[in-house]
């Protein structure tokens, strides 16, 4: 299947905020020298604040950007929590070890 740039008039109404499928045009905006000398073009043809508005919604956060953040912070504290556990069980064992092997003064024996 052979791609077809978008025309001319959809890239005008991405640029004036114009809802459509934007998600696979931002991706190929993002990509396409063509089509991105085309919106310059047609940026210099129209008001400064279609300008605005695109730059806005490219450069704005996915809309999903807090869930996400929040399950990483989830899971980085979970993992925190494992090595802290590990470490109070490692450091239990060292504690155990000493009090079961005590060094006996010279020449004594136990």
């Amino acid at each position: 299947m052979r791609f077809r740039h978008p025309s001319r008039e959809r890239l005008s109404e991405w640029l004036n905020g114009e809802p459509a499928d934007t998600e696979e045009l931002d991706a190929h905006i993002d990509t396409c020298h063509r089509c991105s000398t085309v919106i310059e073009a047609l940026a210099g043809e129209t008001e400064v604040p279609s300008l605005s508005v695109a730059l806005n919604r490219v450069l704005s956060a996915p809309d999903d950007l807090p869930r996400r953040l929040e399950e990483r912070v989830a899971a980085k504290l979970s993992s925190r929590e494992v090595v802290g556990l590990m470490a109070e069980l490692f450091g239990a064992g060292v504690e155990t070890g000493k009090l079961l092997i005590v060094e006996s003064p010279r020449g004594e024996e136990l």
